[in-house]
């Protein structure tokens, strides 16, 4: 009795998330994701493990409230030059 239900309190984090910024690098993987760049292809393009680029790619999607990968947007997230990314740049 008194405790929150498992529902509210997981609501109440995911909240929390949504409301959240992506940080530079889970934008980084964003942009990449975007272009259509595999998990491997991230991680050996930002020298991180591929775990670490699906973490980062979970985190992206919990921000965002989204299931999956293909639904990741960019909003207000200007490309990465630096990472060989061109604005409008996908992969086929």
């Amino acid at each position: 009795m008194g405790s929150q239900p498992k529902y509210r309190v997981w609501y109440d984090e995911m909240s929390d998330l949504l409301q959240e910024p992506l940080t530079p690098r889970e934008q980084e993987v964003a942009t990449l994701v975007v272009a259509g760049l595999r998990n491997k292809e991230i991680a050996n393009r930002l020298c991180i493990s591929v775990e670490t680029v699906r973490t980062h790619v979970a985190n992206i999607l919990a921000k965002q409230g989204i299931l999956s990968r293909k639904d990741i947007r960019l909003g207000d997230l200007q490309p990465a030059p630096s990472l060989g990314v061109q604005a409008g740049e996908s992969k086929p």
